[in-house]
């Protein structure tokens, strides 16, 4: 399993999987994987790295925040 990419001036990570991402919002994985298909506007935004999709940890927080 790879290490998630962190900012060297904290021990926190800057991107998460979508497992991670569901786990801090209380959904499930295939919520996520729902909206980045259908490509609904008002999920929380996504970062393509080739196949591998990401979250930014303080974009989760902030859409977090805004619909919870």
């Amino acid at each position: 399993m790879e290490a998630p990419l962190s900012d060297s001036s904290c021990s926190e990570p800057i991107l998460i999987s979508t497992k991670e991402a569901a786990r801090l919002l209380g959904l499930s994985t295939s919520t996520l994987e729902k909206w980045r298909f259908y490509r609904v506007e008002d999920a929380p935004p996504v970062v393509r790295i080739g196949r591998a999709c990401r979250y930014r940890l303080s974009d989760i927080r902030a859409w977090a925040e805004d619909h919870l």
